[in-house]
């Protein structure tokens, strides 16, 4: 194993140096470093974002509602110790309205059968009914049948749910009262069950994700009558019944009726879970893919159904008609050795898929235009030839206008067909009716570098996930291996059906250069379709590695304007994307955690250190972050005598070299502090000193080493202590 490891790193970094030469393979891999320098600090982040920013997320106050849930907990082989954590948490609700319903199988000991009917005697715990069968399937539909709620909570009873969990659920519900099915984020628990960390910020609905895997989660929420108008759980599916349920019930609602709380509802006990049981793996993709095989048939889809590799999931191939005719639509200029290039790979598909391709010119030079005829000919591919301005959209759309095919696929002239079946596994995909743009997973010319892999919408404008991430490992939540939707796909690479394509009215031709393929993505998205890229279809895209150094002032002026032309068509996708989870960065590509933004500087103030300080510090955090070159601090402070710390602010300072950079510190609730003192019997009156938390985001500090200090405001005095903590920045 470590060896294959090892030949495989050493190829790819002959790869890197083939294409990039010495010097570039060196830049290109020590990019990757830092990239994943970033990704070792993602539970600091997560820490962070858990003192900082989910705590403005959720409302306090006790909700009030008419829904009722039923809570179905399938309990299994756990233990009396996990069983007890997952009850209390339900115990601790902010919502009330609300039954436990427990299904006993004969995988569970007896101690477990004798704490839970213990317990549900004791009154302790809102149990209503325990269901005891021989068969897993009998004991969870006894718990259905039993079941009065409007909706069903699944949840695994190795899930600790959060206190504002059924509250969230229900305010959503009350909001959109016409939903059939909700789900949230997540996140997973250290072994010893103390620390939160890995957390899982999910799309809103996403069905070709959900037909690729069940990445709604550990709670799931759905409306009562449809899980009991299918019958319920079917035997034979093991840890798989879940998916299975919900796939089934799913047929009987819609898209539209589909809702997702962007918020932390639950934590597991397993990254794995369900199929946390490595002996079952197997047993669970294989109950997977069949359940799968069924939903197509029930759904009269025509496909198959094929396992992935690297994740196990298992992916859908839809069927092609032989009818179809898939219009190749190639623009090109001055470009004959590269463009013969990409027209080679496409001829040398033998998928059996029917194809005309289509090069649209807008003015080659004569003897480029000659090189071209000369090739179009002798390959029996139609040329379009009318010199006009550069207008991307414009050359599309005369192809579009004179392609005889049922499905168009655009490709820029330096792309290259890498898998063999890329052109047929699109065309399946956009045969969906659900099925808008459906796009690729496109590499520079290495082979180990992602161009493409779907357009997300971030408040810096529209961005390449993941671009130049290396693809050799399956990035957040499988984004390079499996099948996702995402609001845009480029056009580089991009498959529709000629109707939907007239739909919309093909491509807007006042976005000359920029934005015009989000344009026409976000109005396929508008009209109730999903663009999707599929990742089984593989092109490399010769684009320079260093392209964004080749953008003018005029480019980008270009840019500006078009951008502001896009969010004008569109202006309620402006800065949203409905598969791009809010809780992540706004300003990078990463699907990294979002943070609060950087505090701004304060100029420096004398007296900060003029008195120095008997309070009490503590330091939670203090890291830096090297993709953002960034500096986090967040702790909390008992500033000692008084009696309120109303109005009392804090400072961060950093010390070094005869100057000194002064930050101003956010004020944050510290309800864990508080919880631990009110424990160990500090009085209500020091509770006010003691509960206050602060955080401070330092953006790019100077080089140097740095003394970390921190400075508490007393009135008018300003006083200060040396945490000990030292930073050197290189």
């Amino acid at each position: 194993m470590k060896q294959g490891f090892l030949s495989t790193r050493l190829g790819n970094r002959l790869q890197l140096i083939k294409h990039y030469g010495w010097r570039g393979a060196g830049e290109v891999a020590k990019n990757d470093r830092m990239k994943r320098n970033c990704e070792m600090s993602s539970d600091e982040r997560y820490g962070q974002y858990i003192r900082s920013v989910e705590p403005g997320l959720f409302s306090p106050v006790r909700a009030r509602g008419s829904v009722r849930f039923s809570v179905v907990m399938p309990v299994g082989s756990a233990s009396s110790s996990e069983l007890l954590r997952c009850l209390h948490a339900f115990s601790t609700q902010t919502y009330g309205k609300f039954d436990l319903l427990l299904a006993l199988d004969r995988s569970g000991g007896q101690d477990v059968r004798d704490f839970l009917f213990a317990e549900k005697n004791s009154g302790r715990k809102k149990i209503s009914c325990i269901v005891d069968k021989e068969d897993f399937s009998e004991a969870v539909n006894g718990a259905l049948a039993a079941a009065d709620g409007e909706f069903l909570i699944f949840c695994d009873c190795r899930t600790i749910v959060s206190p504002c969990a059924l509250q969230e659920v229900a305010a959503y519900l009350k909001k959109h009262p016409e939903t059939d099915f909700v789900y949230g984020d997540e996140d997973h628990l250290t072994e010893d069950g103390l620390l939160r960390q890995a957390p899982v910020f999910k799309p809103d609905w996403s069905p070709d994700f959900f037909w690729s895997a069940m990445y709604t989660g550990r709670l799931a929420v759905c409306r009562a009558s449809l899980v009991k108008a299918v019958g319920g759980v079917q035997p034979g599916y093991g840890q798989a019944w879940e998916y299975d349920l919900l796939m089934r019930s799913l047929e009987k609602s819609s898209d539209a009726r589909v809702g997702h709380v962007a918020k932390v509802l639950s934590h597991s006990a397993h990254f794995d879970a369900p199929r946390a049981d490595s002996g079952k793996r197997d047993e669970y993709f294989a109950a997977e893919k069949r359940l799968k095989e069924e939903a197509l048939a029930r759904r009269g889809i025509q496909g198959s159904v094929e396992t992935e590799r690297e994740t196990g999931c298992s992916r859908i191939i839809y069927e092609t008609k032989a009818e179809d005719l898939v219009s190749v639509i190639v623009p090109s200029r001055d470009n004959p050795k590269v463009l013969k290039k990409c027209l080679d790979s496409i001829l040398a598909l033998h998928d059996g898929i029917r194809k005309e391709i289509i090069v649209v010119d807008n003015g080659s030079a004569p003897e480029n235009r000659a090189e071209v005829e000369a090739y179009t000919m002798a390959h029996d591919i139609r040329y379009l030839y009318e010199p006009a301005e550069f207008n991307f959209s414009a050359m599309v759309n005369r192809g579009a206008g004179a392609a005889s095919g049922n499905f168009l696929l655009f490709l820029n002239d330096d792309t290259e067909v890498k898998e063999k079946d890329s052109v047929s596994r699109m065309l399946g995909q956009a045969g969906q009716k659900w099925t808008g743009a459906v796009g690729a997973r496109l590499l520079y010319p290495d082979g180990l570098h992602i161009q493409h892999l779907g357009i997300i919408n971030i408040a810096t404008g529209p961005s390449h996930a993941f671009l130049q991430e290396t693809d050799d490992h399956r990035v957040s939540g499988d984004r390079n291996r499996i099948e996702h939707d995402y609001l845009a796909v480029t056009a580089a690479c991009l498959m529709v059906a000629k109707e939907k394509y007239r739909e919309v009215g093909g491509f807007d031709e006042a976005l000359k250069a920029s934005y015009n393929d989000v344009d026409f993505c976000f109005a396929l998205y508008e009209h109730g379709y999903y663009n999707v890229v599929r990742n089984d279809a593989v092109f490399l895209h010769y684009e320079s590695l260093s392209r964004g150094k080749e953008l003018t002032p005029e480019k980008a002026q270009q840019m500006e304007e078009e951008r502001a032309i896009l969010y004008r068509k569109h202006p309620k996708l402006e800065k949203a994307d409905p598969f791009y989870n809010v809780n992540l960065e706004q300003g990078g590509v990463y699907f990294g955690i979002g943070l609060p933004a950087p505090a701004p500087a304060l100029s420096y103030r004398p007296d900060y250190f003029r008195n120095p300080g008997s309070f009490k510090c503590t330091i939670d955090t203090f890291f830096r972050d090297v993709e953002q070159l960034a500096v986090e601090v967040s702790g909390w402070y008992d500033a000692g005598g008084g009696k309120t710390d109303n109005g009392r602010r804090a400072v961060v300072l950093l010390a070094g070299g005869g100057e000194t950079l002064c930050f101003a510190a956010e004020k944050v609730v510290r309800e864990d502090v508080h919880a631990y003192f009110k424990n160990s019997g500090v009085t209500d009156e020091r509770l006010s000193l003691i509960s206050t938390g602060f955080h401070a985001r330092i953006s790019c500090p100077p080089q140097g080493e740095w003394k970390l200090f921190i400075s508490l405001s007393f009135g008018r005095e300003w006083k200060f202590i040396d945490t000990g903590k030292k930073i050197t920045v290189s």
